[in-house]
């Protein structure tokens, strides 16, 4: 049986099941899971046809259970937290010192970096920013 990679990433279609149960973020999981089974499923039929002829069982589950862990921690969707949630409080620094908060981002073609300098009040003290184009 011949199973295309676009067939493991809609197993729906070669099992005729419905995953839709599961939440929409969840479903790749699904199909993760499935490719995954079915690769140690063919590695160790190539090692029972063309090496010693035997399976271990249990390091086929292991190595299943390894490389989930693995791809799930990679390609895992990422889940931003709401703006309520990522709101960090601002604490003060001692009396008569002044807290230098530093920000970066960077992508591919550009980076910017961003300072801000606040007294124990709270007041802006000077701010600085810049970018670059990389």
């Amino acid at each position: 049986m011949k199973i295309g990679v676009s067939r493991l990433a809609t197993p729906n279609t070669i099992l005729n099941v419905n995953i839709h149960f599961a939440p929409a973020h969840e479903q790749w999981t699904i199909s993760l899971d499935m490719a995954l089974i079915l690769n140690e499923i063919w590695r160790a039929r190539n090692h029972i046809l063309f090496q010693d002829g035997k399976a271990d069982l249990l390091k086929i589950k292991q190595s299943v259970h390894a490389k989930f862990s693995e791809f799930s921690k990679v390609f895992s969707p990422v889940i931003h937290p709401s703006p309520e949630e990522s709101i960090a409080a601002w604490s003060p620094p001692p009396e008569d010192w002044i807290k230098i908060n530093v920000d970066a981002a960077l992508n591919d073609t550009r980076s910017a970096l961003a300072v801000a300098a606040r007294d124990n009040h709270g007041e802006v003290i000077r701010i600085w920013g810049t970018r670059h184009h990389l």
